[in-house]
């Protein structure tokens, strides 16, 4: 078989279509629950009363902006919308690709070396790709629009365009608001302008297609359900499968926390530290977290990166640490882990001479990705695999190989003019 002439990108694609939307034609997902909501726009005063899903047993917590963006969707049968969701998200897992391959300047590389890269990378996360496919989640929406707005304002000064993008991202789900602070260190201030710019449209919109009062009281609503600063959020005990740096602390330092797990009681704290103590320790892991940034950074603010794989390489970091560092993360939302993956794959096949201690580096990831896809090899394993948090601890290990790994030529910057 000629390796160099197989393109596994189109039977990756075609797979992906097979699994999820010819067999899974009436799996609806979470996207039902946005859907019925929207629907209600209207309808009712508040959306975020009611519980959705079947049997009706979760709020709905997204924000009027999303619930605008969905309204049009109501009017095509619940079957076909979700349909058309998931098509915008394999197509936007393919320009995801054609972002990462222009960072890293794949397309230089023969046939055998693109294609290996591809199907290790998408390989490698495929557990979070499945759920946000199963679950017809935004999050590949989310992460498409976080690569293609730095990538537009960086790469193709497309200001507008990746601005937007990234003001849409946020209102999403707020956790790519790690990327407003970045464009003001990159001296990107026209672009942070015009983010705050679409970020005031989108929101007031929101006031002109819904009646004032009734937005106002929407968005109090939903900031009340979402609030970081909620005891709840702080442990991010309140479902088994939340994941991230808030819910691994608290069940390694607090003996009594529990979720809703109630068919394991195992032990898996280490020390009982008492609650006050580990708010103090979240807080700490948070802001450790925001502390690694500057050794990605590598320069001092108001300067541009010039060269785009060590770009790629500060913005893995970003997007990888929103699962970690953000409460009520889900295994869909580690596909901002993707990036980080995709960068690590690159190293450890292209640049494998220059690499020390490489035999090394590469047993290391091979852990990681197993470990990241625990749950697709051991499905039966699940709830323990949820109780462990063994995700977060997966990209705990990616985040150090991360840093490790620091590309292999010194980043060129560009002062900013006076």
């Amino acid at each position: 078989m000629n390796f160099e002439k197989i393109q596994p990108i189109r039977f990756i694609g075609l797979l992906l279509i097979i699994i999820f939307i010819i067999f899974e034609y009436n799996r609806y997902g979470d996207f039902s629950i946005y859907y019925h909501a929207a629907s209600n726009l209207y309808r009712l005063p508040d959306l975020y009363h009611p519980l959705y899903s079947e049997p009706p047993t979760l709020f709905y917590l997204g924000n009027p902006v999303i619930t605008l963006f969905i309204y049009p969707f109501t009017y095509l049968p619940l079957s076909f919308a979700t349909l058309l969701v998931k098509l915008v998200d394999l197509v936007l897992l393919y320009r995801i690709w054609i972002i990462i391959s222009s960072y890293l300047c794949i397309d230089v590389h023969t046939s055998k070396i693109k294609n290996l890269l591809l199907i290790i990378t998408f390989a490698s996360c495929f557990i979070s790709i499945y759920y946000n496919l199963h679950l017809v989640q935004f999050t590949i929406i989310m992460l498409y629009c976080s690569l293609e707005g730095i990538y537009q304002i960086s790469q193709n000064k497309n200001i507008p365009l990746g601005s937007f993008l990234i003001a849409f991202a946020v209102l999403t789900k707020i956790s790519p608001i790690v990327l407003l602070p970045y464009l003001i260190y990159r001296n990107h201030f026209k672009a942070f302008m015009w983010t705050i710019l679409f970020l005031g449209v989108l929101v007031g919109s929101t006031f002109i297609f819904i009646e004032p009062t009734k937005s106002l009281f929407l968005w109090s609503k939903w900031w009340y359900l979402i609030n970081p600063l909620d005891p709840d959020s702080i442990f991010d005990m309140n479902n088994r499968k939340n994941h991230g740096i808030s819910t691994l602390l608290s069940t390694l330092f607090i003996k009594d926390i529990t979720d809703n797990i109630v068919e394991l009681t195992n032990r898996r704290y280490l020390i009982d530290l008492g609650r006050e103590q580990v708010k103090v320790l979240i807080t700490v892991a948070r802001i450790i977290l925001i502390g690694l940034t500057f050794y990605f950074l590598r320069s001092l603010p108001f300067v541009k990166q010039k060269i785009k794989q060590n770009e790629f390489w500060e913005l893995s970091y970003l997007l990888l640490i929103i699962p970690l560092f953000f409460p009520q993360q889900r295994i869909y939302n580690f596909i901002f882990v993707l990036p980080a993956i995709a960068y690590l794959c690159y190293h450890l096949i292209v640049n494998k001479q220059q690499i020390k201690n490489y035999h090394l580096k590469l047993v290391a990831f091979v852990f990681c990705v197993l470990l990241f896809n625990f749950e697709m090899i051991f499905g039966q394993l699940r709830l323990y695999l949820w109780y462990y948090k063994t995700m977060t601890y997966a990209t705990l290990f990616v985040l150090i190989l991360l840093m490790w790994m620091r590309p292999t030529s010194r980043a060129t910057i560009t002062p900013i003019k006076t």
